[in-house]
């Protein structure tokens, strides 16, 4: 592993942006008897439960307190949220989930993602989709998509942040460790 690869394990302390001298990251567990799938997560990141949108069996994560959220935004400058979920049900696969999800998107940009080792029981193969979305007049929030295959169907990692973010790749880098490590059953 180079000096990027221990940059992002040490990227939890993500308003600082310092790498020298901090400690790797603690990752929590998370499981969702609902979906019947564990994930890894920062465990210095906060649950996110309010909203009205939010669906439990869900794993929603917040890399500020949620107290500090802006009210009808949800994102603080500087923030970031991930989510993780099962495929939506009667959906068409992989292709018609980006394609719903992507209609109106200015930038797109795609990649396939190799699967991790415990690819039998997670992520079997995934696509990276990173998009732009205007949540106002020259506002924008750049949406990070990991679409994961998966022996029980497709589920989405997905990365919210703030354009102009400078630790932008460093959040990208915990949302792709998640979906390596997604085990469904």
């Amino acid at each position: 592993m180079g000096t990027g690869a221990t940059c992002f394990a040490l990227v939890i302390v993500a308003t600082t942006g310092a790498c020298q001298g901090a400690e790797a990251p603690v990752w929590g567990s998370f499981s969702s008897a609902a979906y019947r799938y564990s994930i890894q997560y920062p465990a210095s990141w906060y649950p996110f439960t309010g909203g009205g949108q939010r669906t439990p069996g869900n794993l929603d994560i917040l890399n500020f307190p949620p107290s500090e959220r802006v009210e009808g935004v949800v994102l603080s400058e500087g923030g970031a949220e991930i989510t993780v979920m099962p495929a939506p049900h009667g959906g068409s696969g992989i292709e018609g989930w980006i394609e719903e999800r992507t209609k109106g998107a200015g930038r797109i940009q795609r990649r396939p993602l190799t699967p991790g080792a415990g690819a039998g029981e997670g992520c079997s193969g995934a696509e990276e989709v990173i998009w732009d979305y205007e949540v106002g007049p020259n506002s924008y929030q750049t949406i990070t998509d990991i679409f994961c295959q998966t022996r029980r169907g497709p589920f989405l990692v997905t990365l919210t942040n703030w354009k102009s973010d400078p630790d932008a790749e460093k959040y990208r880098e915990f949302a792709r460790r998640m979906a390596i490590s997604l085990h469904v059953w």
